[in-house]
């Protein structure tokens, strides 16, 4: 919501009820005042426009063309003074009538599928996705049965790869020496884990890509991190002993540390 906003519509013979940010286009400097107090409310008027700022747990700004500058009584009192709270008449019917909306977003802001981009359709596409999920989600519960959101997406994503994963064709666009040597790395995935005796004692192996690499010349490289299911038999035993003693091997490791 803008103030230009409000008075096109306005214009148009459509009332407009809403929030509105401090910095928007069109907004008085210094409005509201730094420090207001809690249930303070101060109100700006210009023509048939009302800029409303409320302070309850934070500072609510309100544009609205179709309330008066007066309180409500929200039903509720105050448990340190029992007096009844009010409340501005925009902000009581705006509560009253965009509750889902606002219960929709603080859902998806949860989970959200959108990363930061300077492409903003991209993340337009990603907000109507989840958006669509959301509103799938609550189809579902009232056909079926009580699944959380989190829960129906990430079902959703498991039918999705089970469906469409033996479709796509894999473009093999690693050497067949490479390939050959390990193919557990090039089709599964990998988490990082710390290499260790039984002892305890950390273990410092060598980078298995690094020293098979054929775009680049060989390196050697050491890490203290590994993966657990690439460590051990499908890999060769390289292991050798290193001037302060500890056991060293080839394997798939992340995070190296270059060695003189």
């Amino acid at each position: 919501m803008s103030p230009s906003l409000a008075d096109e519509l306005f214009g148009l013979q459509t009332n407009t009820c809403g929030t509105v940010m401090r910095r928007r286009k069109g907004m008085p400097e210094n409005f509201p005042p730094p420090k207001m107090k809690i249930g303070e409310m101060l109100v700006l008027q210009k023509k048939n426009m009302n800029l409303t700022a409320f302070k309850d747990r934070r500072e609510v700004l309100v544009i609205s063309t179709m309330h008066d500058a007066k309180l409500l009584d929200t039903g509720k009192k105050d448990r340190a003074t029992s007096n009844p709270i009010m409340k501005p008449e925009c902000i009581v019917e705006y509560n009253k009538n965009m509750g889902g909306i606002d219960l929709s977003n603080a859902v998806i802001i949860q989970y959200p599928s959108f990363r930061k981009t300077i492409k903003w359709y991209k993340k337009l596409f990603f907000n109507i996705m989840d958006m669509a999920l959301f509103n799938a989600n609550i189809l579902f519960k009232k056909s079926k049965n009580n699944l959380p959101l989190l829960n129906y997406r990430l079902n959703l994503v498991n039918k999705i790869i089970s469906q469409y994963s033996s479709k796509i064709t894999k473009v093999n666009i690693i050497p067949k020496s490479a390939e050959s040597l390990n193919p557990l790395r090039l089709t599964e995935r990998h988490f990082p884990k710390l290499c260790s005796k039984e002892t305890g004692q950390k273990v410092r192996r060598q980078c298995f890509v690094c020293s098979h690499s054929q775009k680049n010349p060989p390196k050697r490289q050491m890490s203290y991190y590994g993966c657990k299911d690439c460590n051990g038999s499908d890999h060769p035993s390289q292991k050798r002993q290193s001037q302060n003693g500890e056991e060293q091997g080839s394997g798939v490791f992340v995070g190296p540390q270059k060695i003189p």
